[in-house]
């Protein structure tokens, strides 16, 4: 992590900076053709410009020492947002997001915002698995006798063969086209960060289970009401 925190501020000057000039001025470029054929090769320099600029956030974030900034958060609010989140801009009538939880809060004491990035990444994972549409179910609850809470994140996609998922979460391993293969290295981390585990299953062609385990919180705030499953298409 330290030779790899090193690494993401040398490509932030190196790569990073470059970038940003490349787009400005392919941006302004686009302004100035009118040509339809110009046009598209404009737009394919953007898109990749925009994949490089992914590809070096991911590296910089996952490098950076993580800042946990420990509160209550209630999973059932979290896991709504989470869900908003992952399917917003994703085609209506596709994908199904079923949500499903205790109706008993569920809290625990981490950071709000990391969580949410690593459990974005993890349902935006599932969605992009089913590339002909398909349902992912996410659910919260807590696991028997062991004072935490299980997350698990189920999807109908493709799945991974037994070598594949062997690689999940190695840095840069992905197999979608596009893809940067550090999200589900950082939701590891993030999970493991907070005292919790991360760990997948998964069948080709039936689909991937990913299970997220948390440490509970001890002491209960006041209870309230919260919907006990909400459905995303």
């Amino acid at each position: 992590m330290a030779a790899l925190g090193e690494l993401a501020g040398q490509v932030a000057h190196e790569v990073r900076n470059p970038l940003g000039i490349i787009k400005g001025a392919t941006e302004m470029l686009a302004k100035r053709v009118s040509d339809p054929a110009m046009q598209r090769h404009i737009a394919v320099l953007l898109e990749e410009v925009g994949h490089l600029n992914k590809a070096v956030e991911s590296v910089l974030r996952l490098g950076a020492p993580l800042r946990i900034q420990a509160d209550r958060v209630n999973l059932q609010d979290l896991l709504q947002v989470v869900v908003q989140a992952a399917t917003a801009g994703t085609k209506a009538g596709r994908h199904t997001v079923r949500l499903h939880f205790a109706s008993d809060p569920l809290w625990i004491i981490g950071d709000r915002e990391l969580l949410h990035h690593a459990l974005v990444n993890l349902v935006r994972n599932a969605i992009q698995a089913m590339p002909t549409g398909g349902t992912v179910t996410v659910s919260a609850q807590p696991a028997p006798g062991d004072g935490q809470f299980l997350l698990t994140i189920s999807d109908t996609g493709v799945g991974l063969t037994a070598e594949d998922l062997k690689r999940l979460g190695e840095p840069f391993f992905t197999q979608r086209s596009g893809g940067v293969g550090l999200g589900f290295a950082l939701a590891r981390r993030i999970v493991t960060e907070h005292g919790g585990t991360l760990d997948a299953s998964s069948t080709p062609g039936r689909g991937t289970t990913v299970s997220i385990r948390l440490p509970a919180q001890v002491l209960d705030p006041p209870r309230r009401s919260v919907a006990g499953s909400v459905a995303q298409g």
